[in-house]
């Protein structure tokens, strides 16, 4: 493909020139790429195995839309752990009432108005230590690690804030993206 990494993060990447491909070029990349069969020459590799192996990738996409158990991806029950084992407690009660609101309103089963308050908290949170966010942001990331992750929260903190003005979430302007499904809220939320 007449395609050459930007050097960011390999798998994202990959994806994202998938998305922007279309049904011919994906085509290419399967017949011409993954299953040419002189690829499979080598006894070590199997060609039936691979076909197998893509089927199975093929009939895991079809269910996409079924709901996520994340608790599968954390080995824990989700909702048992974040909703009810842990009290907000910080020196801020705004905060403390917006995340605690955004529990309750998701237990309840509105979790468009959790995941709100929810990003009201994380609005709020990047102003606790000083009025202007971007200082703010600097002396949290600073408290919550070392030099080394400093980049990674930072992309974190960036992520965020784009979901929040990007989506239904802050802003209902008719150019926000609204959130279409509860599986798209639960994964906001959590």
């Amino acid at each position: 493909m007449p395609w050459k990494h930007d050097g960011s993060t390999r798998n994202a990447w990959i994806q994202n020139q998938l998305k922007m491909s279309n049904v011919h070029i994906i085509y290419k990349i399967i017949v011409e790429g993954l299953f040419k069969k002189k690829y499979f020459q080598d006894e070590t590799k199997n060609f039936e195995a691979a076909k197998n192996e893509f089927k199975k990738f093929i009939d895991d996409s079809l269910m996409i839309n079924e709901p996520l158990d994340l608790s599968e991806l954390f080995g824990l029950n989700v909702r048992n752990e974040l909703l009810f084992n842990k009290k907000t407690e910080t020196t801020d009660e705004t905060l403390n009432d917006l995340v605690d609101k955004s529990k309750e309103f998701f237990i309840k089963g509105n979790k468009q108005i959790a995941i709100e308050k929810l990003w009201d908290a994380f609005e709020r949170m990047k102003t606790l230590l000083d009025p202007n966010k971007k200082i703010s942001i600097t002396k949290l990331i600073k408290i919550m690690s070392d030099e080394l992750e400093t980049t990674l929260w930072e992309n974190e903190f960036r992520s965020l804030t784009e979901v929040g003005n990007n989506y239904q979430i802050r802003h209902h302007e008719t150019n926000k993206k609204p959130i279409n499904s509860d599986m798209e809220r639960e994964y906001f939320f959590f």
